[in-house]
């Protein structure tokens, strides 16, 4: 019994090391552009931002949704089902460097997410397909879900 312990504390101790060391890029882009748009954001939803783009034109906004990290196909959707069936309308286009957005495809993509960044009405990503454009993203953070796994 005493060896079954030491093996689940071992498996727990490499767990959350290997999580830190996944999560290590996303910390540092956060870090790194932490004063990119200064000023506190106002916390808003992609439906908001849809229905009323000129009130959030250039504010810093805090929203959530679904992230999608692609070539040319960088942005944040309300949810799973508008990225599967491509309801582009219903996705905020994400203003991300090729660099950044590889690297942080690895941690974050295809996942629900909160990024802090500048709202442009005006601008509505690649082909104009998207509801809007954010850039100077400062922040991502990675959501958890409110049910836990089950562990049968």
């Amino acid at each position: 019994m005493k060896l079954f312990f030491n093996y689940i504390l071992i498996a727990l101790f490499l767990s959350n090391f290997s999580y830190s060391q996944e999560n290590d890029y996303l910390s540092d882009f956060i870090e790194s552009n932490i004063d990119k748009s200064p000023g506190k954001p106002l916390s808003v939803s992609i439906i908001q931002l849809i229905t009323f783009p000129e009130k959030y034109d250039n504010k810093v906004i805090m929203i959530k949704g679904f992230l999608n990290l692609s070539f040319e196909g960088n942005a944040l959707y309300l949810n799973y089902q508008d990225f599967e069936y491509k309801i582009f309308k219903n996705a905020i286009y994400l203003n991300l460097d090729k660099a950044n957005s590889s690297k942080l495809t690895v941690e974050c993509n295809q996942k629900y997410v909160s990024i802090i960044g500048t709202f442009k009405a005006g601008l509505n990503g690649h082909f104009s397909s998207f509801s809007g454009d954010i850039f100077d993203i400062r922040r991502i953070d990675i959501l958890e879900s409110r049910i836990k796994e089950s562990k049968n």
